[in-house]
């Protein structure tokens, strides 16, 4: 009987391991994909290290930053060095107290697509300058 539940045990604990270990390399392989992008001459292109930006994402830096779900930011947003945002397809960005770029500081932003019904949105409004 002792045997048996030891048998059990060990199939089982054997069983959360390999499922463990299934589950660690989908999350890994999902963080390490890549975003599209079209460059300024219309270009397909790929970045594979960016932030994705939440209702928290408030400070940009130098960096990529990926819109890859609809997110509204109720802060002014501030940007510092050279960052480069993308806009996924059918996603939108409401940054709800704009967006400062002062300076020698850079935003570029980028679409997935042209296409006027698929493209993503960057919507910065602002009651200051």
């Amino acid at each position: 009987m002792k045997r048996t539940k030891n048998r059990i045990l060990s199939v089982f604990l054997s069983f959360c391991m390999i499922v463990s270990c299934m589950v660690g390399i989908s999350i890994t392989a999902g963080a390490a994909g890549s975003v599209s992008f079209l460059d300024a001459d219309g270009t397909d292109e790929s970045c594979t290290e960016y932030t994705s930006v939440t209702g928290s994402t408030t400070a940009w830096s130098t960096g990529w930053y990926v819109v890859d779900s609809t997110t509204q930011i109720s802060q002014r947003v501030t940007v510092t060095g050279d960052v480069h945002l993308i806009l996924c397809d059918g996603k939108t960005l409401t940054a709800e107290n704009g967006i400062t770029v002062e300076g020698e500081n850079n935003l570029t932003i980028y679409a997935q697509s042209t296409a006027e019904t698929t493209r993503g949105v960057l919507s910065a409004t602002s009651g200051e300058n």
